[in-house]
């Protein structure tokens, strides 16, 4: 890391940046509401693609952080259409959630299983109850949440804009920088058009090797939202079976 920034010029470049940076309130409102609007702008989404090529640090006990990949599919129809496809090199591999506003469906293309259950009769619903009853985090489940409960930039305690940014994909994106207790976050914009996420860096404060999270979000907003996209067909020879309870309560054992 040391070499990197002895590199000639490499940290003057940055210097204009972090020093416009510094100039802004350490809780600058234009800041905060970029995450205002930037909620509002996914609630009026009513159908969307997002395809999002994430990395996610593990840290071992000796202190030295791993990096793993995921790439996840979203196709959403709202308010009851969703389906769900990842891919990761970790434990589980490729997994596909269908969801058609009665059921929801797991399916592991790995092992050739499934699970299913009747599911509430919105996204935002369905998110709730995979937490609360089967311990099941909903990928991506904060664009639909984003910006919601304004309430939540109270606990934001640094939140500045740090500038415009030209990314490689050749879009230019508005770039923002918050803190609040335990994590720094990064988030990048679209400074026209539907003004949607562009990245998004969360680093761990608590932990002294500093784990990172990023993604980097590809939109399409007319995407094809056909019944048959989110209704699941079982392959040939996949086995069904139901999602386990995570909050179910163990029956008192007998004296």
């Amino acid at each position: 890391m040391r070499r990197l920034w002895s590199i000639p010029g490499l940290f003057l470049c940055f210097l204009p940046v972090l020093a416009h940076a510094a100039e802004k309130p350490v809780r600058d409102p234009a800041a905060l509401e970029a995450l205002n609007q930037l909620g509002k702008n996914l609630r009026n989404l009513k159908q969307f693609e997002v395809s999002v090529d994430s990395t996610t640090d593990r840290v071992l006990e000796s202190g030295q952080p791993l990096q793993f990949y995921h790439h996840t599919q979203m196709l959403v129809g709202r308010p009851d259409r969703l389906r769900i496809q990842t891919t990761s090199v970790e434990p589980g591999g490729s997994k596909t959630l269908y969801y058609d506003g009665k059921q929801a469906t797991l399916y592991s293309k790995q092992a050739n299983t499934y699970v299913t259950a009747e599911a509430p009769g919105t996204i935002e619903k369905l998110a709730d109850t995979l937490k609360a009853h089967y311990g099941i985090e909903l990928p991506l489940a904060d664009l639909f949440y984003w910006g919601e409960d304004g309430a939540k930039n109270d606990a934001l305690t640094s939140a500045i804009y740090v500038g415009d940014e030209l990314q490689p994909n050749g879009m230019v994106c508005k770039h923002y920088a918050y803190r609040q207790p335990g994590i720094d976050w990064q988030l990048w914009i679209e400074r026209d058009n539907a003004m949607l996420p562009c990245r998004l860096s969360i680093a761990t404060q608590t932990d002294s090797a500093r784990p990172q999270h990023t993604a980097v979000y590809s939109w399409k907003l007319s995407p094809d939202v056909a019944e048959s996209n989110f209704a699941f067909t079982p392959p040939d020879g996949a086995v069904k079976s139901d999602f386990k309870r995570a909050d179910a309560v163990a029956a008192p054992k007998k004296k």
